[in-house]
């Protein structure tokens, strides 16, 4: 199906590498309903996959290394929480379907190229007043 699209507005954002991954996730908050803190550590789990992808091309090998104990402390170092803390969160992962059969939702995993500086997320809202 091919349909023309209007934009009716669009909105910059500015970000950098690290808080891409909360903006990405906090626009999509209707489809996981996870809170702020809950975000953060998604994120830091996405900035991670992204950090390893380009080395890592084997995808099971990615996954396995992005639970990695070294990877798991960094991620609460960067967010401030202790390890309970971080364990409640993974469980919210995977409730709200970030984490799903032991590594990260396709559907929650931008697709960024490497280097690429700009990348657009198109909402359409359709409106039925029925």
């Amino acid at each position: 199906m091919n349909r023309n699209i209007d934009i009716d507005k669009g909105i910059p954002i500015p970000c950098n590498t690290r808080n891409f991954y909360v903006a990405w996730l906090s626009f999509i908050t209707p489809i996981h309903k996870m809170t702020p803190q809950v975000v953060r550590i998604a994120a830091e789990f996405l900035r991670h996959r992204d950090i390893l992808k380009s080395k890592i091309l084997d995808e099971v090998v990615l996954v396995k290394e992005i639970q990695a104990k070294e990877i798991r402390e960094q991620i609460m170092s960067d967010c401030g929480v202790t390890l309970s803390t971080f364990r409640v969160a993974v469980n919210k992962l995977k409730k709200a379907q970030f984490l799903k059969d032991g590594r990260i939702n396709p559907k929650m995993i931008p697709n960024l190229a490497d280097g690429q500086t700009k990348f657009n997320l198109l909402l359409m809202f359709d409106i039925n007043n029925g």
